[in-house]
């Protein structure tokens, strides 16, 4: 089930939004496990940073870009996709407030089903429906 081997922490200006994060404890197939989780999710958040920089790009190819400021064809690029960044940027925030507190492999692979592609990019598209993640994280701050 889960990846072995190190995973790189990825580059490049989104890659930069990442948390330093913590050591892992545990055995060294848990840590290999745990960092192969934590480096899926913010693959993950790349990629769709990734797929809205395509899409922008098509759009400023084609006939929608025509009259259109930047920022118009920003908006029509995220509405493309059905997320924006600001989405990806509130579950990137989550993620990192979440896994920079994490010192045990074992809670991450506990947790991996929360932390997998499926489950962050519906992170993303529920923040970018409802609003939910960045009102629990006002909620949270508030305490």
């Amino acid at each position: 089930m889960g990846g072995r081997g190190s995973s790189g922490a990825g580059g490049g200006a989104v890659g930069a939004s990442r948390a330093a994060l913590p050591t892992l404890t545990g055995s060294e197939r848990q840590v290999s496990w745990a960092n192969d989780i934590r480096e899926t999710a913010y693959s993950t958040l790349d990629g769709l940073d990734s797929t809205l920089d395509r899409i922008e790009r098509d759009v400023r190819r084609g006939s929608l870009a025509e009259g259109r400021t930047n920022a118009q064809i920003q908006r029509t690029a995220e509405n493309m996709a059905g997320f924006s960044r600001q989405s990806i940027r509130t579950v990137r925030a989550e993620l990192n407030d979440t896994l920079s507190t994490v010192t045990s492999a074992r809670t991450i692979i506990d947790q991996r089903d929360n932390l997998s592609a499926n489950r962050i990019v519906n992170l993303v598209r529920l923040e970018e429906g409802t609003g939910q993640v960045s009102a629990a994280r006002r909620r949270r701050r508030q305490r």
